[in-house]
């Protein structure tokens, strides 16, 4: 999955800002949406940045005429100066990788979902026609797809659910190994009921022959 690194995406937000307006920054983008910001600071702070609102305005040494454009300018600069760092891997927090895990994981569960319902939509389709081997041609080839993708909890969950929703569509598709492993003994067990069964069939149908 691509995802803009914070870097980028405080650069092209501090893109907006006119390059005449960066001491006033305005209140509102160029579609005239704003949104309003509401925090708590020590009572010095509030009181330094009345301070040099009034100063500013009695002398002439800065450009703001309110607390709010002050304020305002404060909080994009700061922002501009974690825009070169945001990105140096050498600072990322522990918490910022478990975020990128997580928005993966998300992004890969509503794939798989929304691949479920359309497939499960398309075989009850073709079953209820009596389709059944398009059906089973299309299930067959979306698996072998499935086996591509990355071993997840959530492909897991969609081949168990496939497994259990139509067994009739995948009697000729092994149990996931994932889901169902199978050991070399079971795998010769199986073999040799196999060639039993066979054998007896061989057997019988030589003997209704000779009848």
């Amino acid at each position: 999955m691509t995802r803009k690194t914070l870097g980028t995406e405080i650069q092209s937000a501090l893109s907006l800002v006119p390059d005449d307006a960066l001491f006033v920054p305005p209140a509102s983008n160029d579609k005239g949406q704003y949104a309003t910001l509401s925090v708590a600071i020590p009572p010095e702070v509030k009181a330094l940045i009345d301070r040099t609102t009034h100063e500013g305005i009695a002398t002439g040494k800065f450009p703001w005429k309110t607390p709010s454009e002050l304020t305002r300018w404060c909080v994009l600069n700061s922002l501009r100066q974690l825009a070169t760092i945001a990105d140096d891997e050498r600072l990322a927090l522990p918490y910022q990788q478990i975020a990128n895990a997580v928005e993966d994981l998300e992004l890969t569960r509503t794939q798989i979902q929304s691949l479920y319902t359309t497939l499960a939509r398309e075989l009850n389709h073709l079953i209820q026609i009596q389709q059944g081997d398009a059906a089973q041609a299309l299930l067959q080839t979306t698996l072998r797809e499935i086996d591509t993708l990355p071993a997840t909890p959530w492909r897991a969950w969609l081949l168990e659910e496939l497994r259990v929703k139509y067994p009739t569509l995948l009697v000729s598709r092994p149990k996931p190994a994932d889901l169902h492993p199978t050991s070399g003994r079971d795998i010769v067990k199986t073999a040799t009921r196999t060639r039993k069964k066979k054998r007896a069939g061989t057997v019988a149908q030589f003997l209704k022959r000779r009848s």
